[in-house]
């Protein structure tokens, strides 16, 4: 259901269908003018065809003249001479005038073939029939085989005017005034009609099933094979040459004359759209025509080009003057504005009425007449023309009857006066001192007159039965709205409905949705609700399934042109009109296209900036476009056909560079990139249409790599580099192992050391203790020697054995074993005579102990220790003179 009502939303293109035979011929259609200084060619534009990709292509004085969604492009033939017609046939673009040939458009480019060239005379007409290219001169008919691509000439006298391939066959109208279809080279099935004798038919061309011949001296005609019959023209169309025409659709058809421009007319005679000088062509003269798949009709003038885009969802049926209110009023169309009042009362379209010159502020219908409130009074339309009423006021903004009575109320220049009105004659009761009011309303269901009046808030106006003015304001309102589902209030928060005497809030889903102060508003039977809000265009509807669907980016160019404090828009069949600031705009909410609407984005473009802006066109070759080495900076453009009205954005990635899209982006539409490096890229293009569904086209292109990016020379380095890279990392593998084992050894190193150091330290300490403790015994021991009693030689007796204990000795010799290991390793094993005596000497001598300490652990004499140190020195070979102590601490 949703994917429904979006293709709902999305194919909404407009063409104003309300009462055809009425307003057909006031739908000004949006106009896009080229002057030859805007596409930089000749001022002539002799033919239009338009390829599958949406490229038009024009028969220009200069050459081919060509538009890429925006982007104006010349070639020229071989002779560089005029072209009168072109026909774009797949890959090929045909072309003729005094030479004739093709341009091939796969290459990025147009490159032109020539095929021949005519003497006195120029191609005007060119089709594809079957499998040949048929070009159409003078007094002769080319055909071009594509397959065996060899030619045919068949000569004609006096000659053919126009041909077009109708019901399998090539009819042609002659200059004899002969009709028929050719074979073989020959004119079958030949009718000569007697009103084309003498007489120039300027073109042929089908419209539903018939054949439609367009004459010079300004008739139309249609041909079943058998009759013909004659078209009714228009009166603007009466006795105007023609030049071209062309079907449109089913219902109608156009026709491009000399002085008149372009018109879209019906069979009947009835003008859906006149486009000429008056409403912006530049040239009335028009010489050839042709429709793209929106609809748009592309207009070749002798004077420049056009794009009329009759079927965008907006229209302008009137421009000219500013626009105050619009009413229709007995099957025409009543435009208020400042230069006075228009009307459609003819087929000439909206002219301005008789005698209502100046500003008009409003118009109201009451009792079957049209009042007509201006700046000098009250008018009433009869007879196509504004008559002056009989009232003595002048400057009236609007009125509002009191249905029943006699009784009006007037919105002056003066304030809001009560009158009555007298057969034709409106007489002053009173003056009611209301002022700043524009526009009153009557309230047929409360039977009252509403107004918005300046520090009053809003009045509600009720006549007495006396005939006197009762007024209520309500100073938290200040609008009020009128519309086809009752009145609503607002109090610029919200919307409000005023039922038995009180102001409720509105329960609408829609107009719930309205928030805040606005300035004007329409809500149909239909369910759509437009309003104006700080000049911005608002439009919604409830769609069946609850849902709201918004049309505001439709809208979005239209809000900037109302006039201030005088908005107006309503709805009238299924038309959304807008009074604008030069006019009157109209949406169509009903009407859906059969047309294409959405087709893809275009690349238009692909400029590489760093070579000299070398240029790549639409269409592009089939397998992509090759550019040579280095880095490229590179700029494309793209487009879409579209409305002037639709909001388009785009987003795009570079494929393999990019994995994501960029954000929908509306305004740009060039896209840079530059250093693109050597490889194979896509870049993908996604276009929506407002805010619709995505379409997406691709362009693929390819920049060569460099030498050193080739895969001959990337191999070997990657295969080298990895190579130095896995010796590298072996190499450094191996210097962070040893670097490690050399830490760990500098750690263990340094705990042993401390750990030597901490039991060296103990040592000395130990032995510093030993010392001090056999040196104070020694002391006791020679004093109780002395007392020579038996007692005291029992403690002299222990004494000697505590000072000899072995114990000490273990203790002093493990550590100094543990911290002086290899010392004595090597002691023993250079000198294997030592006793154990005489290693205890040298490792006191290796600690540092002088020569007291060493008798007091020894418990020796210093004499002992003299010859112990001298059996020491032979043993160890000293020389005589050699100092022990340094030899020991050496070793």
């Amino acid at each position: 259901m949703k994917y429904t009502n979006y293709l709902i939303i999305v194919f909404i293109v407009a063409v104003s269908l309300f009462s055809k035979n009425l307003l057909a011929n006031n739908n000004l259609p949006k106009l896009t003018c080229y002057d030859k200084k805007s596409y930089h060619a000749g001022r002539q534009n002799w033919d239009i065809d338009i390829d599958q990709d949406g490229v038009v292509y024009f028969a220009n004085t200069d050459g081919l003249l060509y538009n890429i969604y925006g982007e104006w492009h010349l070639k020229t033939m071989s002779e560089k001479g005029i072209i009168r017609a072109v026909l774009a046939d797949n890959d090929k673009i045909w072309c003729g005038g005094n030479e004739y040939g093709y341009f091939t458009k796969n290459t990025g480019d147009l490159i032109f073939h020539s095929l021949g060239f005519l003497e006195y005379e120029q191609v005007w007409d060119i089709i594809a029939y079957e499998n040949y290219i048929v070009f159409l001169a003078e007094t002769q008919v080319i055909y071009y085989n594509k397959t065996d691509q060899t030619t045919t000439i068949n000569k004609f006298t006096p000659g053919i005017y126009s041909i077009v391939k109708w019901n399998g066959k090539i009819w042609s109208a002659h200059k004899d005034g002969q009709i028929g279809f050719l074979e073989n080279g020959v004119l079958q099935n030949a009718t000569t009609l007697n009103e084309l004798k003498n007489v120039e038919v300027r073109k042929l061309f089908v419209h539903n099933n018939k054949l439609y011949i367009v004459t010079l001296k300004g008739a139309v005609y249609s041909f079943n094979g058998e009759k013909l019959t004659t078209i009714i023209l228009p009166d603007i169309l009466k006795g105007k040459a023609l030049f071209s025409g062309m079907s449109f659709d089913s219902d109608s058809f156009c026709l491009a004359t000399i002085s008149e421009g372009f018109v879209r007319i019906n069979e009947n005679g009835t003008v859906f759209n006149a486009v000429n000088s008056k409403n912006g062509l530049l040239d009335n003269t028009v010489l050839s025509m042709a429709s793209d798949e929106l609809g748009n009709v592309w207009l070749g003038l002798d004077y420049g080009a056009a794009k009329v885009e009759l079927q965008g969802p907006i229209n302008q049926i009137f421009k000219g003057a500013a626009t105050y209110d619009i009413k229709n009023f007995n099957n025409k169309t009543f435009i208020a504005t400042n230069k006075g009042l228009y009307s459609n009362f003819n087929e000439k379209g909206f002219q301005l009425m008789e005698n209502s010159g100046g500003q008009i502020w409003s118009l109201k219908v009451v009792e079957n007449e049209l009042y007509i409130c201006n700046n000098n009074g009250l008018s009433k339309v009869k007879n196509n023309k504004a008559l002056p009423s009989s009232i003595n006021y002048t400057g009236i903004y609007d009125l509002a009857h009191f249905e029943g009575t006699n009784y009006f109320i007037f919105a002056t220049y003066h304030g809001s006066v009560l009158m009555e009105k007298v057969g034709e004659q409106f007489n002053y009761i009173k003056n009611l001192n209301l002022w700043g009011n524009r526009k009153l309303n009557y309230d047929k269901t409360n039977r009252c007159i509403w107004g918005e009046f300046t520090d009053k808030g809003i009045c509600q106006l009720s006549l007495s039965p006396n005939f006197t003015v009762e007024k209520k304001e309500f100073l938290n309102f200040s609008k009020v709205i009128k519309t086809e589902n009752g009145f609503y209030f607002s109090d610029n928060k919200a919307l409000f409905q005023y039922k038995e005497g009180a102001f409720h809030p509105s329960e609408h889903a829609l107009v719930k949705t309205v928030k805040g102060p606005i300035q004007a508003m329409a809500f149909n039977k239909k369910g759509y609700l437009a309003y104006v809000q700080n000049r911005e265009i608002k439009l919604s509807v409830l769609l069946p399934d609850g849902q709201i669907h918004s049309y505001n980016t439709l809208l979005t160019s239209l809000g900037e042109n109302t006039i201030s404090e005088f908005e107006f828009i309503d709805f009238h069949n299924d038309l959304l009109r807008l009074a604008t600031d030069r006019g009157v705009t109209t949406f169509d909410i009903n009407y859906q296209s059969n047309l294409k609407k959405f087709s893809k984005p275009v690349i238009s473009s692909f400029t590489v900036l760093n070579e000299k802006n070398k240029t790549f066109h639409l269409p592009y070759p089939k397998d992509g476009i090759h550019l040579d080495s280095g880095n490229k900076d590179l700029k494309f453009k793209f487009g879409i056909n579209k409305s002037n009205y639709d909001v388009v954005e785009y987003r795009y990635k570079l494929a393999p560079k990019q994995k994501n899209w960029t954000e929908w982006d509306q305004v740009k539409k060039e896209l840079l990139l530059p250093q693109i490096k050597g490889g194979n890229y896509t870049l993908y293009l996604q276009s929506r249409v407002n805010g619709g569904l995505s379409q997406e086209t691709s362009l693929t292109f390819s920049i060569k790599k460099l030498w050193y990016q080739t895969a001959w020379v990337i191999l070997p380095i990657v295969l080298v580099t990895l190579v130095w890279v896995f010796g590298v990392i072996i190499i450094m593998t191996r210097i962070n192992r040893k670097k490690l084992n050399r830490q760990k050894n500098v750690f263990i190193d340094r705990d042993t050391h401390k750990t030597l150091q901490l039991k060296n330290d103990q040592l000395l300490q130990y032995t510093e203790i030993i010392s001090h403790k056999n040196e104070f015994l020694n002391k006791i021991k020679n004093g109780l020697e002395k007392m020579r009693n038996s007692e005291a030689k029992r403690w002299v007796n222990m004494i000697t054995n505590e000072v000899n204990n072995e114990k000490k000795d273990f203790l002093f010799h493990k550590l100094f074993s543990e911290i002086h290991q290899d010392f004595i390793s090597r002691l023993t094993e250079k000198y294997p005579t030592l006793t154990s005596n005489d290693i205890r000497v040298l490792s006191f001598i290796r600690i540092n102990l002088d020569k007291n300490e060493i008798c007091n652990l020894m418990n020796i004499s210093s004499r002992s220790l003299d010859t112990n140190r001298y059996r020491l020195k032979k043993k160890l070979n000293l020389e005589q003179g050699a100092d022990l102590n340094q030899f020991i601490r050496d070793l």
